[in-house]
């Protein structure tokens, strides 16, 4: 054995991953980033078990099943994008077990804005091995009965938005993840419809702020971007709040010019865009489901609220 071969030790309190790779991501990417990273950390002395689920289901069984054991890593490593991210919260969130991300290039929204980086195994694996941890507040979604997915808690990390009518949502989800965020513009083809959405902030200090009116998509923001775009641009990862932006009835030519002013963080500034901030949101509308990643989770109505200091991430 050479001197160069000899592993690291190593000395940042992560000495166990377990590593789980996206296997749906284009050109196999989140199993490559999967293997790099894992070879990485295991050259650098930390004990790197890999998972890998054939389903959602199977995913968030894996995980659960691994904490749950008295061996348990130290952190659960994900390398994919936000879809791979949200099926691991359902396992990981309230464990105290910290989340480590390898970005693959597809919706790495949550990845980009924590500043880990990106296109880069190794960099980003060396941000694991380094053991830095930051508590960011995570969203829960309350389901209620006769929804798509079982009555109970989903949690997310970065933004959820609802609006989308039943048959773009099927479209969205004929796939374990599907290929991209529903566009404005796809939804500016449809109708606005009546939305019901009750702010509060939480407990029973006071009734919520009730706010009905038409509109095509409300988005309840933990971060600030969606797919790219800054949907919820004041959003904070710290403050347990969430940021909810209501996009009111526009014609193709302004969801056009939305589209432009979402890059630019402006899109809150148009006249058709109303922006509101609590702790606990409530979006009331019929036929219409709520979506995180593209996946829709649940027909409404939903409650959503936000857990403050709720997932350790490691960070740069």
């Amino acid at each position: 054995m050479t001197l160069a071969s000899v592993p690291i030790p190593a000395v940042t309190g992560i000495e166990s991953v377990d590593v789980i790779g996206n296997p749906c991501t284009a050109g196999g990417r989140g199993l490559r980033t999967a293997v790099t990273a894992a070879h990485h950390l295991a050259a650098r002395g930390v004990r790197v078990r890999r998972l890998r689920g054939t389903t959602p289901e199977t995913t968030i069984e894996l995980v659960r099943r691994r904490l749950s054991r008295p061996d348990r890593p130290d952190a659960i490593v994900c390398a994919g994008g936000d879809e791979l991210i949200s099926l691991v919260l359902q396992a990981i969130s309230a464990t105290g077990v910290p989340l480590g991300i390898l970005p693959t290039g597809q919706r790495d929204d949550l990845a980009a804005e924590l500043g880990i980086p990106l296109g880069d195994p190794q960099a980003a694996a060396d941000v694991v091995l380094a053991g830095n941890r930051r508590e960011i507040d995570v969203g829960v979604l309350d389901t209620a009965p006769g929804s798509r997915v079982a009555t109970g808690r989903t949690w997310f990390a970065t933004v959820l938005y609802a609006g989308t009518d039943t048959r773009i949502a099927d479209r969205t989800n004929r796939s374990w993840f599907p290929s991209r965020h529903t566009s404005l513009i796809e939804l500016a083809s449809g109708t606005a419809r009546p939305l019901r959405i009750e702010l509060s902030c939480g407990g029973n200090l006071s009734a919520p702020t009730v706010i009905e009116t038409e509109a095509l998509m409300v988005a309840v923001g933990n971060t600030r971007v969606c797919g790219g775009k800054l949907i919820c641009p004041d959003a904070r990862l710290d403050d347990g709040l969430l940021d909810v932006t209501v996009i009111g009835a526009v014609n193709r030519m302004e969801a056009t010019c939305l589209l432009t002013m979402l890059a630019a963080g402006r899109a809150i500034s148009h006249r058709a865009v109303a922006y509101y901030r609590a702790a606990v949101v409530s979006v009331h509308c019929p036929e219409v489901h709520a979506i995180v990643n593209g996946a829709p989770l649940s027909a409404l109505p939903v409650t959503v609220r936000a857990v403050p200091a709720g997932q350790s991430i490691l960070v740069p």
